[in-house]
């Protein structure tokens, strides 16, 4: 068993301690959990209510505080992904991580909000991204049916890529659904999105759509907490 800072015991689901105290914190590796004793059983961090001593202020910031995850998923020699029932009442705002393998060509990527399994292709999209590529900046926009080239993936033949997006209340029809994302890729080009979704839809998924060849890759979605 190891400890590390702040006296978090690394244990696995089979190997937790025989003689745990109350308010003791474990790590287990194969749930990839963080558990704390409330005195009769181990809960989950997240899991924490008034029955294990939690005040009525600190349930309210630990409900309101992290992110949790949705869905994730692989994708192979995809013209484009579309990723569905992962936008609910549950969150106001998300976020999604893609990460993309080596690609036989170059290509940027598009995007497309999603209700009940297809795609939204009305003139609703607009767009504005600033591009640094080495020493240079330059500035775009877009209005058209589709978030236009919004993120850059340019040298995937051999490099490294980073893709984050924040969607804001794409479910809701309170208020239109809006993005923030960033991109970059091996060849030290540095992109920088946003945009809106001129519209009160309700959204429940996305695609992902190279603006040529096919791609490869994994997507994780994670809803943010807060009111």
């Amino acid at each position: 068993m190891t400890v590390i800072g702040h006296g978090v015991e690394i244990v696995t689901s089979s190997t937790r301690p025989t003689s745990p105290f109350d308010g003791m914190q474990i790590y287990e590796t194969d749930t990839k959990k963080v558990l704390v004793y409330n005195g009769s059983a181990w809960v989950e961090v997240n899991d924490l209510d008034s029955a294990d001593g939690l005040s009525s202020s600190g349930q309210t910031k630990l409900d309101n505080i992290g992110s949790v995850f949705i869905s994730s998923a692989s994708f192979s020699s995809a013209s484009s992904v579309s990723v569905d029932s992962v936008f609910s009442s549950s969150y106001i705002n998300y976020r999604v991580l893609l990460s993309f393998d080596a690609s036989a060509n170059d290509f940027s990527l598009g995007m497309r909000l999603r209700a009940s399994g297809s795609d939204n292709s009305t003139n609703s999209y607009s767009a504005q991204f600033l591009t640094a590529n080495t020493t240079s900046v330059t500035a775009n926009a877009s209005d058209t049916t589709i978030f236009e080239n919004v993120f850059v993936a340019d040298d995937f033949r051999t490099g490294a890529n980073a893709i984050g997006i924040d969607f804001f209340s794409p479910y809701t029809t309170a208020r239109e659904t809006s993005f923030f994302g960033m991109s970059y890729s091996s060849v030290r080009i540095f992109r920088v999105s946003a945009g809106n979704f001129s519209a009160t839809t309700s959204f429940d998924g996305f695609s992902i759509i190279p603006n040529t060849g096919t791609v490869t890759g994994r997507y994780w979605v994670y809803g943010l907490k807060g009111t």
